[in-house]
């Protein structure tokens, strides 16, 4: 099933991106912790997805307990088909669900139904996943304070381990900016995407979900490695198109194109389009805002010690976000963001940068 031509060779290629980072100086020796396969829906290929990780636990260290996560479309999903990825390792799955509300689906173009939501989770339970996600997205066009309380009863009623959350973002020359510009549909108001974040907030702090990431909410002991070590500085290596890396403070980026990502990798063994080398100026300030986007925050004093000269100049801005108040600062040079820091934090970030 879903075997045609360009999906083997994008599996082979796939395949002999990770021999060539098995070689490579910068990865060798490296244990792997956490793997995530995402990127469009990896479910209509799952029965080559065992032989993937295999081969990871073939080329690479792979930790016995490692986080394994799986994105999935809850449309099509079938606990027969989820139990052998249970087998390979898999130990938790992502639900692309972002609404309950059929109407939003439709103007998503989601392709899935409020009853295959249901039916997806119930699947994933029985093929024995003890780790799900549910997406959820926030400030559709004419999504009321309401329908998006609804949203979340529905999500906390399934009992998943995690929730993210995200508000609707319009970026250039896309699909949705290019709706808005003829008059299709009007974003959210500001203060609406504000008020119905800070009901999830509520709402999933009473329900035990520890909110422990700007977008992220997990039971107890749930939190997901994969995003805690993107967000802690963490090095991560990305195969396969459209795919990012942060490898030794250099960013990269693959061929966009699976026909280009197969013709380059099969030239030159990988496909990176993209790269950026940041200087330790660059990697201080990354760390500093990926770290603020922690609920926990970041502490200076912890950070590696070559970043300690950026220090002096960046504390008369971080006092003032603190004076502003969107970061609250303990035990010295401790700062995390307030509820105000979380609304905008973005506005921080680009301060701080």
């Amino acid at each position: 099933m879903y075997h045609q031509p360009v999906v083997i060779r994008y599996l082979e290629a796939i395949l002999s991106e990770l021999s060539h980072y098995r070689h490579a100086v910068s990865i060798r020796n490296r244990v792997v912790s956490t793997i995530y396969i995402g990127g469009g829906t990896p479910t209509l290929i799952s029965e080559d997805l065992p032989r993937l990780i295999n081969e990871i636990r073939n080329q690479f260290d792979l930790e016995p307990a490692a986080e394994i996560s799986l994105e999935a479309h809850p449309s099509g999903i079938q606990t027969d088909r989820l139990i052998p990825l249970i087998q390979a390792g898999f130990n938790r799955i992502s639900l692309g669900v972002q609404s309950f509300h059929g109407p939003d689906l439709e103007w998503m173009n989601r392709g899935h139904t409020v009853q295959e939501i249901y039916s997806a989770f119930r699947q994933a339970r029985e093929a024995g996943f003890e780790n799900i996600n549910i997406d959820l997205i926030y400030g559709l066009p004419g999504q009321t304070i309401e329908q998006w309380e609804r949203n979340l009863y529905s999500a906390i009623n399934l009992s998943p381990e995690h929730l993210s959350i995200y508000g609707l973002t319009v970026e250039e020359k896309t699909y949705l900016d290019y709706l808005k510009k003829q008059g299709k549909f009007e974003e959210s108001e500001d203060d609406l995407q504000a008020d119905m974040y800070l009901l999830a907030l509520r709402m999933l702090d009473q329900e035990g979900y520890h909110q422990y990431e700007v977008s992220n909410f997990a039971r107890p002991g749930f939190e997901s490695r994969h995003n805690l070590h993107y967000w802690s500085e963490g090095d991560f290596l990305g195969i396969g198109s459209h795919a990012a890396s942060y490898i030794a403070g250099v960013h990269s980026l693959n061929e966009t194109t699976v026909e280009g990502y197969v013709r380059k990798v099969n030239e030159k063994g990988t496909a990176i389009e993209e790269l950026e080398v940041l200087d330790p100026e660059g990697q201080f300030k990354q760390a500093l805002v990926f770290g603020l986007r922690k609920k926990s925050g970041i502490k200076l004093s912890d950070l590696k010690p070559e970043y300690e000269p950026y220090f002096r100049a960046v504390l008369p801005r971080l006092f003032d976000l603190v004076e502003t108040g969107f970061l609250k600062q303990s035990r010295d040079v401790h700062f995390s963001l307030t509820e105000k820091g979380l609304l905008f934090s973005d506005h921080v970030s680009m301060i701080l940068i």
